[in-house]
């Protein structure tokens, strides 16, 4: 597997639009790389761990939610 994504790629890790990625790169919680004549490429690391940061993130607010009904 590459480390390297193009912004298809990155999107299919994250599970998110082409507006949701740029708009995460704009917000600073996720970095772009190589930007400028080459183009932007996104470490698939770097994704997982978001996806994974948020989830448990997600999931510790739902756990909460249903442990109070």
């Amino acid at each position: 597997m590459k480390e390297r994504l193009n912004w298809r790629e990155a999107c299919e890790v994250l599970g998110c639009s082409k507006s949701t990625l740029y708009r995460l790169v704009a917000n600073g919680q996720l970095r772009a790389f190589g930007v400028g004549s080459r183009g932007r490429w996104y470490s698939r690391t770097e994704c997982q761990h978001f996806v994974l940061e948020h989830c448990l993130v997600a999931g510790t607010k739902s756990d909460k939610a249903g442990g109070d009904n």
